[in-house]
């Protein structure tokens, strides 16, 4: 967040956010997002201090994973999956999951739109949870998370 703020002052204009995941769940509930000045940075910081006081984890980041976009008009995981894969999300397969979490970062990563980047950030995913994984030394039984590395993407 100090970064994104120090190149801000350096280039005298707002050139990119840092948000954590709690300022885009309140920027996205209570303001307008379109808006980049900086008092609204400032009511942003201030609504996601009191989010983190209110509400548990557990519900703060529920509200988040049925909010957050995930391109093509879908809010929420449970819609992409509807969308994507045509199942809930309850029934995906570890890799299609990983190419959802990876949407996060914005719908430049629809395998929709630009199936190679979606793929690359999928992938990305899913060597972090592997990478995770090892340094807790979790076995996932069959399922490798290295082994889904190799599936392609196949959204509807």
């Amino acid at each position: 967040m100090f970064s994104a703020a120090f190149r801000n002052v350096i280039k005298r204009r707002i050139t990119g956010g840092a948000s954590t995941i709690t300022m885009q769940l309140a920027g996205n509930l209570f303001l307008d997002r379109s808006d980049r000045s900086v008092r609204r940075k400032m009511q942003e910081i201030l609504l996601a201090l009191q989010i983190e006081r209110r509400y548990t984890k557990r519900r703060f980041s529920r509200c988040y994973a049925n909010q957050v976009y995930l391109a093509h008009g879908n809010y929420g995981f449970a819609a992409a999956s509807q969308f994507y894969f045509g199942k809930p999300v309850t029934d995906l397969k570890l890799q299609e999951a990983a190419l959802l979490a990876g949407m996060v970062n914005g719908p430049k990563f629809s395998p929709l739109s630009n199936p190679e980047a979606a793929l690359n950030r999928r992938n990305l995913v899913l060597r972090r949870m592997e990478e995770k994984a090892r340094s807790l030394r979790w076995k996932s039984g069959n399922e490798k998370v290295a082994a889904r590395l190799a599936h392609p993407i196949s959204a509807q």
